[in-house]
């Protein structure tokens, strides 16, 4: 299953445009730390009618999916997870 289709999924199930899903995603990757160090803003509380923690729960049901049930074609057909596993075992041999 390719990851467009994956996200086209995902979108449709929280109703939200896949574009919105990957811009959502995009700005929780750079801004992870700095969010979690501080907590939000006043202005970062409510984006529109969105709620931040709603936005949350999309972009981690998105990186479960992206790194548990996505295959990568850079990583052989296989999910990050699978090669994390795969390493952790060679390490341990």
């Amino acid at each position: 299953m390719s990851g467009q289709r994956m996200l086209n999924e995902l979108a449709a199930h929280y109703q939200i445009a896949p574009a919105t899903l990957s811009n959502w995603n995009r700005q929780f990757q750079e801004r992870a730390a700095e969010i979690f160090r501080q907590g939000p803003s006043d202005s970062e509380r409510q984006v529109g009618d969105i709620d931040p923690l709603y936005m949350i729960d999309v972009v981690d049901d998105y990186i479960h999916i992206y790194n548990t049930l996505r295959p990568h074609a850079s990583l052989g057909e296989l999910t990050p997870n699978a090669v994390c596993q795969q390493q952790s075992t060679v390490r341990a041999a």
